[in-house]
């Protein structure tokens, strides 16, 4: 029996030095993730003070010869300070949904301020700005639908249960017309 005694001491003391260390491996690795999750809830907001401020109607209301075209470089300034940011946040995220969202995002923030400028460029050479502005909308609204879908699957609420298609064109099932 003593022999038996000896042989498991050591057993039981390895068993444990291997699950410390697993544990360890899993609690830096949770440590990990919650630091991405952080850091791309505050490119989150950023990007959500960026759609406010790129809002066609308020640029459409502040129209001005001499601000409109500076508005819109600083715009254009903001977004490229946040935009690879965000997307290699979520490039390293392990939740296809996060990378899914993200890419349909810059898309959509890049259309929206292409199509301020372009309400900014008719306004500046006298042409009909409408229809700049009706499509700069719709952007802005696609953008803002996927930061706010963005933001609840980096907070974990509300993840569908199928797998996205990891298409721009693809439609989401959370989404719906009235947010």
């Amino acid at each position: 029996m003593e022999g038996i005694g000896d042989l498991l001491v050591p057993l039981v003391g390895l068993a444990g030095v291997v699950i410390g260390a697993l544990l360890t491996r899993q609690s830096q690795r949770d440590e990990r993730e919650a630091a991405r999750a952080d850091a791309l809830r505050v490119l989150v907001g950023a990007v959500n003070v960026l759609l406010v401020d790129a809002l066609p109607d308020r640029i459409a209301f502040n129209l001005r010869k001499d601000e409109s075209p500076e508005t819109i470089r600083g715009l254009s300034e903001k977004w490229q300070s946040v935009k690879s940011d965000l997307a290699g946040h979520a490039a390293l995220d392990k939740s296809p949904w996060v990378r899914d969202y993200t890419t349909r995002l810059l898309v959509e923030v890049d259309n929206l301020l292409t199509f301020d400028g372009w309400i900014v460029h008719d306004y500046l050479n006298d042409r009909v700005w409408d229809g700049a502005k009706k499509v700069a909308d719709e952007h802005h609204d696609n953008a803002l639908k996927l930061l706010f879908s963005l933001a609840r699957e980096v907070r974990g609420e509300g993840r569908p249960t199928r797998t996205p298609l990891l298409s721009i064109w693809w439609s989401d099932p959370h989404i719906s017309e009235e947010e």
